[in-house]
């Protein structure tokens, strides 16, 4: 079986995360939310689906959709094709950005499940804490474990561990440039292939 995360490439702000594609979405891209920032998505080629709430949107070339804060939301590629997306993080997240990183360096060196999680438990539960992720609806029981097995795995020093082997670079935040962006003060963006 080919690795899902086959490398990601940093080019000044643009995050380039290269993933096989798929047949069922991955658990590590399940529902969920954040409080406090929203992602919009952009296809940039092939064809990649966004969940917004209870809807799917399919993006093709050209297409986007955002969510905002509070709205649950996933994204997969069910088209048997790679496809590639950016993602404006609007405000940017340093943890988020952070997290990505982590978690395409531990499924690169072969340390997730098939699912996608990380083995490790502690490191699970530390990255969703510093993606600031949020779990909907009934699996909010289970954030308050997350959150503690996030508190366990700082006093064992794995959350220094992984920043060190995995973060290669610090999140840039760009001041908004365009009119479409002006409400945000700082913005993050990743350019994604699935």
């Amino acid at each position: 079986m080919k690795p899902l995360f086959l490398f990601l490439r940093i080019t000044g702000i643009w995050i380039e995360k290269f993933i096989t594609p798929f047949k069922k979405t991955l658990s590590l891209l399940s529902k969920h939310y954040h409080k406090t920032y929203a992602e919009a998505f952009q296809c940039v080629d092939g064809e990649v689906e966004i969940r917004l709430d209870k809807k799917i949107h399919t993006l093709r070339k050209g297409q986007s959709a955002t969510a905002h804060p509070k709205i649950n939301h996933f994204f997969r590629n069910r088209s048997g094709k790679p496809c590639k997306f950016e993602v404006e993080l609007r405000l940017a997240s340093r943890g988020f950005e952070q997290s990505l990183q982590i978690g395409y360096g531990l499924a690169n060196d072969g340390l997730c499940k098939r699912n996608g999680f990380p083995k490790d438990k502690l490191a699970l539960a530390w990255l969703f804490d510093i993606s600031e992720s949020n779990l909907p609806g009934w699996m909010s029981i289970f954030e308050f474990i997350l959150r503690k097995q996030a508190k366990k795995a700082k006093q064992k020093g794995i959350d220094n561990q992984l920043l060190e082997k995995y973060v290669r670079f610090q999140p840039v935040l760009i001041q908004p440039t365009h009119r479409r962006a002006m409400k945000s003060p700082a913005i993050g963006r990743a350019l994604i292939s699935l």
